[in-house]
C-alpha cells in the first residue's frame, strides 16, 4: 500500500506558513476535496463513493506512521 506523502507534505508546509487551527481545518478539507477528485479519476467511481468530508483527525494525517485500517 502506498501511502499518501504528497497532501501530508502540503500540509506541513500550510502549517509552517500560518499555524493555526482554522487553517490547518482548510488545508485539510481543500486536501482531502484533491484526493477523492483524484481516487475517482484513478477508480473510475463517483465522487459520490467517497465520504463527504475527510474522515480522518489532524493528528492522523500528520503521523506518517499512521495507516488506517
Amino acid at each position: 500500500m502506498t501511502i499518501a506523502l504528497e497532501p501530508r507534505r502540503r500540509i506541513r508546509e500550510a502549517l509552517n506558513d500560518a499555524p493555526r487551527r482554522s487553517f490547518l481545518a482548510a488545508v485539510v478539507e481543500e486536501c482531502y476535496t484533491d484526493a477523492v477528485e483524484q481516487a475517482a479519476i484513478e477508480t473510475g467511481l463517483s465522487p459520490a463513493a467517497f465520504p463527504a468530508s475527510c474522515p480522518y483527525l489532524t493528528e492522523q494525517i500528520l503521523d506518517s506512521s499512521y495507516l488506517p485500517e
